[in-house]
């Protein structure tokens, strides 16, 4: 279904209120732009289209997003949730390392500090919600949604994974962990035919962050550096995550190709 729905319209109708975002909330309060643009945007906007391209279709929520068996599927979530989490250690950690050697600027500028979410305050609640549940169901449904399915009807499934999880690795800054991720939900999705599960990882995922930042639980020692020193020292124990991590991948990525009729997708 979702192959048939326009990417050119819903990236317009998103420019104007990227452009209305703009001038609401503009650009000198980083939190609030942030917030405006998050809840907009990146957040009821792809919800409230898919709701009106369903509907337009005759279609039930049902028909992309089914949430039975969340119960029993549980562990294997999180297990993927931890690998996946495990490898975005490591590989950031190597481009970091790699940076380090031709543009060590750039990684001044990635190891800066970032929070995730605002201090205190209402606008603190906000967030939480949108990290927690409704960032993670707005952006399967532009990505696994939306932009994976059209690629793939357009062009061909590799086509679509590359270049739907490439925007998504961009969009995080985060070419090679963020990259994977969405190729691994990507793969879950053509597996079951259904949004919720990529969507469950994500929140999640997401969550586990979140609840390490509110109750100030530090990193793996591992992952601990500031600066292209500590980068280099810690090359043994993210080489060894990152191998780890990378297998574990490998088999999940593995498995589900063996798992998915790729001739049904190109149809």
């Amino acid at each position: 279904m979702f192959a048939t729905m326009k990417i050119r319209y819903f990236l317009l109708i998103g420019l104007l209120i990227l452009v209305a975002d703009l001038f609401i909330f503009g650009v000198s309060d980083e939190d609030w732009f942030s917030f405006g643009l998050s809840y907009t945007l990146l957040g009821f906007y792809p919800i409230l289209w898919l709701k009106y391209q369903l509907k337009k279709r005759g279609r039930m929520l049902s028909t992309v997003i089914q949430p039975s068996g969340t119960v029993k599927r549980l562990p294997g979530l999180l297990y993927v949730v931890i690998v996946v989490m495990f490898f975005s250690f490591g590989a950031f950690w190597l481009l970091n390392f790699g940076l380090s050697f031709a543009f060590p600027g750039a990684v001044d500028f990635l190891l800066q500090e970032d929070e995730l979410l605002p201090e205190g305050g209402m606008l603190f609640v906000w967030m939480v919600i949108y990290v927690g549940i409704l960032g993670p169901v707005a952006e399967e449904i532009i990505f696994r949604g939306l932009l994976l399915n059209r690629l793939t009807a357009k062009l061909n499934p590799i086509a679509g994974l590359i270049i739907a999880n490439g925007l998504f690795g961009i969009m995080h800054m985060d070419i090679i962990g963020a990259f994977i991720f969405g190729v691994m939900m990507s793969l879950l999705y053509f597996k079951t035919n259904n949004l919720w599960w990529p969507m469950m990882v994500h929140m999640l995922n997401n969550s586990i962050i979140m609840v390490m930042q509110l109750f100030h639980i530090p990193d793996p020692a591992f992952a601990t550096y500031t600066n292209i020193s500590q980068v280099r020292d810690m090359w043994l124990p993210n080489t060894v995550i990152l191998a780890i991590s990378a297998v574990l991948v490998i088999l999940f990525i593995r498995q589900k190709t063996q798992e998915i009729n790729w001739n049904m997708l190109c149809r």
